[in-house]
């Protein structure tokens, strides 16, 4: 994840500014070019963890739902592809001082319907 912009408007509502994703010289770049080429939608999730004595802990976690590629940036040996979408939820895990969930915020919102929304059951997001 590169970049990721929301914020509110005067109206009180939701402005994004989108999202981008860089990839290494590798399929992910063709594919993503095909579906920007065809005009299709996907659904992705991206995760953010933290390196602890115990492994890797979940700490965000963004879910894009009917986004479509609007761009791509080639740049030695990388490909960035610019990303709009039509829903988006985010959580936040925070652990305490042993490593253990404490609290998880979430929130999601449908831009289109200008309302809350909870992506959080979509089966499009299991690792493949």
């Amino acid at each position: 994840l590169d970049f990721f912009d929301l914020s509110l408007n005067e109206a009180g509502r939701f402005a994004v500014g989108g999202v981008t994703l860089s990839f290494g010289p590798d399929r992910a770049a063709a594919s993503l070019f095909g579906l920007m080429a065809s005009g299709g939608k996907l659904n992705f999730e991206v995760e953010a963890y933290r390196s602890t004595d115990q492994g890797l802990q979940l700490v965000d976690e963004y879910l894009f739902e009917d986004a479509f590629a609007t761009r791509e940036e080639i740049a030695a040996g990388s490909h960035g592809f610019g990303f709009a979408f039509d829903r988006l939820a985010q959580r936040h895990t925070e652990h305490d001082a042993k490593g253990s969930k404490s609290a998880v915020t979430a929130y999601g919102w449908d831009l289109a319907a200008d309302a809350s929304a909870s992506l959080d059951s979509s089966a499009s997001y299991l690792t493949k």
